[in-house]
């Protein structure tokens, strides 16, 4: 509910205001960590869902702020160097949240 009501007080606001630009942050930011609950969930259910470059990381599996990390990573575009989604839900997850990104970044 919250969520809606930031959201369409930011799309309604004519100008811009330091109260649409925080609504906006606060969106992406909510964005952000959604996904990496939810990549979380997926290496939950499926243990090899990502990838995790032995050269880059210290440690084999995935935690929270691995997620989180790749999460923003993808949200940018940048890419999040050491972690690769390899399972089908993992790599349709990030692709959904690119596109997304893509789509809410100009306001």
């Amino acid at each position: 509910m919250i969520v809606v009501v930031v959201f369409r007080h930011v799309l309604a606001a004519q100008q811009p205001t330091s109260e649409t630009i925080f609504g906006a942050l606060c969106i992406y930011l909510l964005v952000g960590f959604t996904f990496a609950s939810v990549y979380g969930l997926v290496a939950a259910f499926q243990p090899n869902a990502f990838y995790l470059d032995p050269r880059t990381n210290l440690h084999n599996v995935p935690d929270r702020f691995d997620f989180i990390y790749y999460s923003f990573g993808t949200m940018t575009s940048l890419g999040a160097a050491g972690i690769t989604p390899v399972s089908s839900q993992a790599r349709s997850f990030s692709l959904l949240e690119a596109i997304l990104a893509s789509c809410t970044l100009p306001f």
